[in-house]
């Protein structure tokens, strides 16, 4: 793989010299990079300039593959099939063992970044296991599991896509609150990890028809739903 890794030691530069490049692409382009949890990169389009993220882990990658990726988001931005050589040019860069090797540290690093809290009455992690085994086959790789800081009523639970962490509101870590209640929630935010985000033009959509009706094959769903309006009245 030809080209030049970009070697400023400043970020300024570095984002600089990445939105220099990617004018190759286009002039209306800006990019910089990103620190994500994962492999990934993002694009949008926003008052007639495209907005890029590269993740950081290719701050070192040859200008061939970082331009590669530019043409990649942009054929998925404007709906047009991915250039085969462009395709074949990341996933070799990608599936290097160098590069594998320094993307399993940063993501392991960030995601111990994230504080851990423990339940006093009800436990995360039996909660994921019977979920994943009664819904899910035992298939679901975990994620990062904790309560939230705070006993949010109206948000009982959060799926980080970036982190691959589920946040769960303290309020259900009581004797109080249904066992089922907890399953329920850890149930709506693995499907978030299932489903992702769908885009339709330039809509995002979490909760897709394909979600409701997964959604709908917990047990006791309507009673799951009457309990968190429930709740969220108290």
């Amino acid at each position: 793989m030809g080209g030049k890794p970009f070697s400023s030691p400043a970020r300024c530069q570095l984002m600089s010299d990445l939105t220099h490049l990617f004018k190759r692409l286009g002039r209306n382009i800006e990019a910089e990079f990103y620190p994500y949890a994962d492999i990934k990169h993002s694009i949008r389009r926003r008052n007639g300039r495209i907005y890029m993220r590269i993740s950081d882990v290719f701050i070192d990658a040859p200008q061939d593959v970082l331009l590669s990726v530019g043409r990649i988001l942009l054929a998925k931005l404007n709906k047009n099939q991915v250039n085969q050589k462009d395709r074949i040019i990341y996933n070799q860069y990608v599936s290097s063992e160098k590069l594998q090797e320094k993307a399993s540290k940063i993501v392991l690093n960030r995601k111990k970044r994230v504080k851990i809290i423990k339940g006093h009455y009800r436990d995360l992690d039996k909660s994921f296991e019977r979920v994943n085994k009664e819904y899910f086959n035992g298939a679901m790789e975990k994620p990062v599991l904790t309560w939230s800081v705070k006993r949010a009523k109206r948000t009982l639970g959060r799926y980080d896509p970036d982190r691959d962490i589920v946040f769960i509101s303290r309020m259900l870590d009581s004797l109080k609150v249904p066992e089922e209640l907890l399953d329920f929630i850890m149930y709506h935010e693995l499907l978030h990890k299932k489903h992702g985000i769908k885009k339709e033009g330039r809509r995002r959509r979490i909760h897709t028809p394909q979600f409701k009706a997964d959604e709908k094959k917990f047990r006791n769903y309507q009673k799951m739903k009457t309990l968190m309006e429930k709740l969220a009245r108290m």
